[in-house]
């Protein structure tokens, strides 16, 4: 829903008669983004691929593997909290400015 809010919302500034409203539009094009990529939810799938293209073809699990494995989690933990932090702060800090 605040994607499809904000969605709506860029055009109206960007080609409204406001005062920064390109830089505005810019903010809400960067949320836009950001809240793609928390939708999609794959956070996790693409950490891993990084490390491990072939990791669901794998039938052995070394400890090593596993610890890996695990650190991919928590740092795709990290990048997806890092995200909702970013879509909030920046929502948090320019909504006054964003009115439709």
């Amino acid at each position: 829903m605040l994607r499809k809010k904000m969605e709506r919302l860029e055009p109206c500034l960007t080609n409204g008669h406001l005062m920064n409203g390109e830089r505005y539009g810019r903010q809400i094009k960067k949320v836009i983004k950001v809240l793609d990529r928390l939708i999609e939810d794959g956070y996790d799938i693409r950490e891993i691929e990084a490390i491990d293209p072939d990791w669901i073809s794998r039938s052995h699990r070394s400890k090593k593997w596993n610890k890996i494995h695990v650190a991919a989690y928590h740092r795709a933990g990290k990048k997806k909290q890092r995200d909702i932090d970013f879509v909030f702060d920046v929502t948090k800090r320019w909504h006054r400015h964003w009115w439709d």
